[in-house]
């Protein structure tokens, strides 16, 4: 049986960024763990959403979609676990890509699979929290009562995790780490008129411009 991590990016076609670039980070992570840990064996990425013979090979993780729709989140977790059933793997840790769907389809699967190891990942989601309503009361609520069954949570920045840890009082183990930028990939050279450019996005929950 392989031991293996598993990324959990339901609803990929609704992320905010583009799924070639989420799943390119996912390529920069996942190579660097294989080459940590000296694995030949890929990492598989459980999606939803689209089809799975619509992404291109690569080489640290395989690509396996639950549903080329829409699915809600104890399906998509039942269909996770029926499918690691019925092959030869095991999960290594299970990546849950933000604090709200992706982590709590990983608590559903932990209850069937007792031990494991769950890596959540916090970017421009405090925001919404703070935003107020009904919604981000119910999110507050959510983190706040099951954040301790994480057994690492990842941000992007010093001051979110300091924001995380003031607003929902957590003490659980946390790494910082950027968002992956792939140096060797450059585009052709601009012309030489100035010009401004804006890191970050313009959308509620999410990195600020």
């Amino acid at each position: 049986m392989k031991k293996v991590p598993i990324v959990l990016l339901p609803d990929i076609d609704k992320a905010s960024t583009p799924v070639s670039e989420l799943l390119a980070r996912q390529e920069l992570y996942l190579s660097q763990y294989m080459k940590l840990t000296e694995s030949n064996d890929k990492a598989i990425v459980f999606i939803s959403g689209l089809a799975s013979h619509q992404f291109p090979t690569y080489s640290s993780f395989e690509v396996v979609s639950l549903g080329s729709r829409k699915i809600s989140s104890p399906r998509f977790a039942l269909s996770l676990l029926q499918t690691i059933q019925e092959s030869d793997i095991k999960p290594a840790f299970i990546v849950a890509g933000t604090p709200f769907k992706p982590y709590l389809i990983s608590l559903i699967l932990k209850v069937f699979k007792r031990g494991t190891k769950i890596q959540v990942s916090v970017h421009g989601e405090l925001d919404g929290i703070r935003a107020g309503g009904i919604l981000g009361f119910l999110r507050f609520q959510f983190l706040r009562f099951t954040i301790s069954r994480a057994n690492l949570i990842r941000f992007v920045s010093p001051i979110q995790a300091e924001q995380f840890q003031h607003l929902i009082n957590s003490r659980k183990k946390t790494v910082i780490t950027p968002v992956p930028v792939d140096t060797q990939k450059r585009d052709q050279k601009v012309g030489s008129e100035r010009s401004v450019g804006f890191v970050g996005r313009i959308q509620i929950g999410r990195a600020h411009v």
